[in-house]
């Protein structure tokens, strides 16, 4: 728990990847409802208002942490609107890079994760964890790149199996598939 467990942001830089390689849309288009959601609010499900009411405490011993998710300083119950307006802020932000840019879609894509990486927003986190006592530097950000990864394969009792590589330990599951076959 806390921010000496933050890892470098990679989720962001996969799915720019995937929307640019797999996808149609632009960002502005994949990121339109979220926004509306973030700012007008979306009910909160039960296994959310369990973690919000189980982390309350350690959140209060970080106090961006506790704004971000406690917006009105409230534990959030199953069924209420939570709104996260810094989140809309984000990806407003982000939806603005993409329509400055110039070019075709891959490179408005990649004005978006250029600002997410390399941009304010990379120089706020790193800033952030730095003065906060955590790891991830500009420079963490600069370097985070995903790629698509190879799917690894075995068959077992008959079935062809795919997972993830190392990163996700998809080759563990395949060995121990393999043993018990």
């Amino acid at each position: 728990q806390g921010i000496l467990s933050a890892i470098t942001p990679g989720a962001f830089d996969g799915l720019i990847l995937a929307l640019d390689k797999y996808g149609t849309k632009s960002f502005a288009q994949v990121a339109t409802p979220a926004i509306e959601y973030a700012e007008n609010g979306y009910p909160v499900g039960e296994e959310l208002a369990g973690m919000l009411k189980g982390y309350r405490p350690i959140m209060t011993l970080w106090p961006d942490s506790l704004k971000f998710f406690y917006p009105d300083g409230q534990i959030t119950q199953r069924g209420a609107l939570l709104k996260e307006q810094t989140l809309a802020n984000t990806l407003r932000e982000l939806v603005a890079a993409e329509r400055k840019a110039r070019g075709n879609r891959s490179a408005k894509l990649k004005a978006v994760r250029d600002l997410f990486y390399q941009g304010s927003l990379a120089r706020r986190i790193g800033q952030f964890s730095e003065t906060h006592g955590g790891l991830i530097t500009f420079e963490d950000m600069k370097n985070t790149r995903a790629e698509v990864d190879q799917p690894r394969s075995s068959t077992y009792r008959g079935y062809e199996v795919f997972k993830t590589g190392f990163w996700a330990q998809g080759p563990v599951m395949i060995e121990a598939l393999n043993i018990l076959e």
